[in-house]
């Protein structure tokens, strides 16, 4: 345990960011999850628009550029994976 006062506070303002940056990742991982039980096209695109949406608000200090890109690429290549197979 910290000593110094600001580090005491530092400790729990770290637990408090923490705490909202796992529930972001955990939301973000969920609604990328969603699109496997989506069989309409027009849901499909529905959710991959409010994916995109999230990915491109999502702050570097919860997930690196290149890694919200890297999932949008993904949940494309899903989504046009199950439009296929549905046509």
């Amino acid at each position: 345990m910290a000593n110094i006062k600001s580090s005491k506070k530092d400790i729990l303002t770290n637990a408090r960011n923490r705490k909202s940056n796992v529930s972001k990742r955990s939301s973000i991982k969920t609604l990328i999850k969603k699109i496997e039980t989506l069989s309409d096209e027009k849901e499909l695109n529905l959710h991959l628009n409010k994916i995109y949406k999230e990915l491109d608000r999502v702050p570097v200090s919860v997930m690196h550029v290149n890694k919200a890109s890297r999932l949008k690429s993904q949940a494309i290549r899903k989504v046009r994976a199950i439009i296929a197979k549905a046509a």
